[in-house]
């Protein structure tokens, strides 16, 4: 092979690892990914921006789904990375006659001060109340205002690329409430077990 066919196989490799870095712009997930919360309880979920590679989030906007027959959203609260309420816009719409919050931000802060350096940023954590036993998906759909199919901008409003697989569900399992035995009530217990076989002894001499 000559030393020109070795170098054009090395320009062309180098390009598409440099294109491959700039198609790679995070993932859009839920944390934690899966739970399982006791009935009664609440259930604690937050929408981040991970393994972002250096991109700033200047806006957003997308909708999360979950199942209104098991949990009821109670709560919607916003991180810091857009600029709290007097650098940013943000707001949701929750709606869970139909198992939905819809979510959108804009940014008019300086994202560099807010969020450069960092790995992953905070959208909003959600507090959801338990309705009854089961399992219900998280999912989130795109919902950017003029961005058909987008669910993030940058900070000049171009969307940010965004594969199906890059957008990862979740899910909440609510379960019965699990008995614990405290250490005194255990001991109780034990002894009350060991003290049977003598009470029924004394119970059928007293029966004689």
């Amino acid at each position: 092979m000559s030393i020109h066919k070795s170098n054009q196989n090395l320009v062309i490799s180098l390009l598409l690892f440099f294109v491959s870095l700039q198609a790679h712009a995070g993932f859009l997930e839920f944390r934690p990914g899966n739970q399982a919360v006791e009935l009664g309880d609440q259930a604690n979920v937050d929408v981040f921006f991970s393994d972002t590679n250096g991109e700033l989030v200047g806006a957003y906007g997308l909708s999360a789904h979950y199942d209104q027959s098991i949990v009821s959203l109670a709560a919607v609260d916003f991180g810091t990375a857009f600029g709290g309420p007097f650098g940013s816009f943000e707001g949701a719409t929750i709606d869970n006659s139909n198992g939905r919050v819809d979510l959108s931000g804009f940014s008019f802060s300086d994202l560099n001060l807010l969020q450069g350096g960092l790995d992953e940023i905070l959208i909003a954590s959600l507090t959801f109340d338990t309705l009854s036993f089961g399992t219900t998906d998280l999912t989130m759909t795109p919902n950017i205002l003029g961005s058909p199919g987008a669910y993030l901008g940058d900070e000049f409003g171009a969307p940010i690329p965004l594969d199906a697989n890059s957008v990862l569900p979740g899910s909440i399992t609510v379960i019965a409430m699990q008995a614990v035995f405290e250490p005194a009530s255990a001991y109780v217990y034990l002894a009350v077990l060991g003290a049977l076989p003598w009470l029924r002894r004394r119970a059928s001499q007293l029966r004689r």
